[in-house]
């Protein structure tokens, strides 16, 4: 047995403990909670949650824009996030030592960049639209991995990227200032907000993002989609000592702003960049890839191809996307349909429903029409099966709760409960309550803020953001799945 398994299981027993068998109990200063049920479900269940607070100590507005990844070294969870009281960029993970946050003081909760007496940082606002990656591999001749957080710099109008390097060794911070408004690719007014980071197989950080300036010529704000990614020399972003260090390629602009928000990144298995954003001038769902040197058609000269996959009302907002894993995968796009309200699923198909030519559009959940914030994140298990972590705001007036969908295949089950069945007779996916915050007697609220990944294990672990409306307080949740059975059923 590794002993990356044996410290999460450690660390995850830790964690039972925090919530107990059958639900949450946590401290109510305005005495107006009770102890949480169980995740209750009129569904058919996926499995049974395990929820706790990974952050609400140290703030009364914490975990804003969560990001999660596992950590191959320890096997555990790490969340970066925003802490909109103290303006800082946050991370935690569960220990047994240092800790200083959540349930029972359980987590570990600091400061990565921001203002803080401990850390000595007086960096201003820094922390929004955090994306958490890991790499392991070799470092110079030494085995390593290295944690890379990407993050918007409000006080700097920038984007900026935390990297952790860690070899037998030790460890380190480097900061990186990649793109700001001073910066010729992208003078104008907002640089780097809905960062999307991921790391090559090579260790190199890809970042994508969005930007707004203000055009003269057009007399108008252009919002545009760009990808920042590490190079030795030569490039045409970076700051300071890092000048020349970054390359900042720009995917696709647009008369109007808005083009590229949400943005989405994944890297294939050939190390490709495919990337999903909301094209807000037109109210569409838009995909890029790479396709060569000169050869895309996003524009003239252009190495990415672009294209819209879902235009029918105003659609494609909060996308969500996932990379092909192998020759024979397919990228997946879960995203919002506002105008139907509508948690929604893409994938390339030649059968099926079409929103574009050789695109499979589906209709998995109504959520709410109209929402203006909208937590959704999707992983793949370890059959390559999508897993969708959402908000479900439908229950109007009540509150929002967080829920899941699979398709019916990783759910082990025929027929399921939601999903239009792809023009089938029967639903093809399941969607279940995870945390529904019985405790709350409809003050609190959840979601507005998901992301979710798949733990070494194979099961689903998602940090989301509680708001409770009657303490006027923000906090940073965590949910982990207790039990999976994954079938060798068709993949979806």
């Amino acid at each position: 047995m590794s002993t990356k398994f044996i410290r999460f299981v450690a660390v995850l027993a830790i964690l039972v403990s925090i919530v107990g068998i059958t639900g949450v109990a946590r401290a109510d200063p305005a005495g107006e909670k009770t102890a949480a049920a169980a995740s209750s479900s009129t569904s058919p269940s996926i499995s049974p949650w395990l929820k706790g607070w990974a952050d609400e100590n140290t703030s009364v507005h914490l975990g804003y824009y969560p990001s999660i990844a596992y950590n191959p070294a320890d096997g555990l969870p790490y969340i970066s996030y925003y802490d909109a009281v103290l303006k800082n960029l946050m991370l935690t993970s569960p220990t047994t030592s240092a800790s200083n946050c959540g349930d029972n003081n359980l987590w570990w909760c600091r400061v990565v960049d921001g203002n803080s007496s401990l850390s000595g940082k007086t960096n201003g606002d820094v922390g929004q639209f955090s994306s958490i990656a890991f790499w392991s591999g070799t470092i110079g001749i030494l085995p390593g991995w290295k944690l890379g957080i990407s993050y918007h710099d409000a006080s700097n109008h920038a984007l900026k990227v935390a990297v952790w390097t860690q070899t037998a060794l030790g460890g380190s911070w480097k900061y990186t200032i990649i793109a700001s408004t001073d910066n010729s690719v992208h003078s104008g007014n907002e640089v780097g907000t809905y960062t999307s980071l991921k790391f090559s197989s090579g260790g190199t950080p890809y970042i994508a993002y969005y930007s707004h300036l203000y055009s003269t010529f057009l007399s108008n704000y252009i919002g545009s989609l760009y990808l920042a990614r590490q190079v030795a020399s030569g490039g045409n972003c970076g700051v300071g000592a890092d000048a020349g260090k970054w390359q900042c390629d720009t995917i696709e602009f647009s008369p109007g702003t808005g083009m590229g928000l949400y943005a989405s990144l994944g890297l294939g298995y050939n190390n490709v960049p495919y990337m999903s954003y909301y094209d807000a001038f037109n109210g569409d769902l838009k995909y890029a890839h790479y396709d060569g040197p000169g050869t895309g058609d996003c524009y003239s000269g252009s190495d990415y191809s672009c294209m819209t996959i879902d235009s029918t009302g105003n659609v494609g907002l909060f996308t969500s996307l996932t990379a092909p894993r192998s020759s024979t995968d397919k990228p997946r796009i879960a995203y919002y349909d506002k105008t139907n309200g509508e948690l929604k699923y893409a994938i390339p198909s030649a059968s099926g429903q079409h929103c574009v030519a050789g695109w499979y559009c589906e209709a998995i959940r109504t959520i709410g029409a109209n929402l203006t914030q909208v937590g959704i994140s999707m992983a793949l298990d370890d059959e390559g099966r999508p897993i969708i972590a959402y908000q479900d705001a439908s229950n109007d007036p009540g509150p929002a709760v967080l829920s899941v969908a699979r398709p019916n295949a990783a759910s082990g089950v025929l027929i399921g409960n939601c999903g239009d069945g792809g023009g089938g007779l029967f639903f093809d996916w399941v969607c279940d309550y995870v945390d529904n915050a019985a405790y709350g007697i409809g003050n609190v609220s959840l979601a507005d803020y998901t992301a979710v990944a798949v733990s070494p294990n194979g099961l689903a672990t998602i940090a989301y953001l509680e708001t409770d409306s009657y303490n006027n307080t923000d906090h940073l949740k965590v949910a982990y799945q207790r039990l999976q059975i994954f079938l060798p059923l068709i993949k979806r």
